[in-house]
């Protein structure tokens, strides 16, 4: 008597979430946009002192495009259907741990850049955000490795913040 019931009770909850496991975001890649289908990733206006941020960020969005396949790279931005415009505004640098002798440990690099998603036949934004904040933290460890680690860490919130700004695009965020 006890497993017939116990049974019925499995096989609710399973039916009950099973459903529940396909979360996904409204409208879906394919629906949003079905118009445009190709992409460009104009310069990013580097405002900062940190050489090559401007060209590590456009690479990671660049990327970001490519890999979810959704859409085909242009040559340009006048080929483009849908054109992607920034500037990074600031980079800041904070110690997160301290050596014994008091020497920053980790640091923080956060970085904060405006990013535009147009149509590029009339200028229509897309998706946009004025402060898109995106943080990596690296060792300072010794001076010969500190740079390459400085650079690994931007390279890394540079592939974030084309994650999550293409996420957030694509689902009308």
């Amino acid at each position: 008597m006890v497993l017939p019931v116990l049974r019925r009770i499995v096989l609710l909850l399973l039916a009950l979430i099973i459903p529940a496991c396909g979360y996904h975001f409204p409208g879906g890649n394919d629906a949003r946009l079905p118009h445009l289908r190709t992409f460009y990733v104009d310069v990013f206006v580097n405002k900062t002192n940190e050489v090559d941020a401007g060209e590590i960020i456009k690479r990671a969005f660049t990327s970001r495009f490519v890999e979810e396949g959704r859409f085909t790279l242009a040559a340009g931005s006048k080929s483009a259907d849908l054109v992607c415009r920034g500037s990074i505004k600031s980079i800041q640098v904070s110690p997160l741990s301290y050596k014994a002798s008091n020497i920053a440990a980790e640091e923080r690099m956060t970085v904060v850049m405006e990013v535009i998603f147009e149509e590029s036949a009339n200028g229509h934004a897309i998706w946009a955000d004025r402060a898109l904040i995106a943080t990596g933290d690296y060792l300072t460890g010794n001076t010969s490795t500190v740079e390459k680690n400085r650079k690994n860490a931007l390279l890394k919130l540079a592939g974030d913040a084309a994650e999550r700004a293409y996420r957030l695009m694509m689902s009308d965020f």
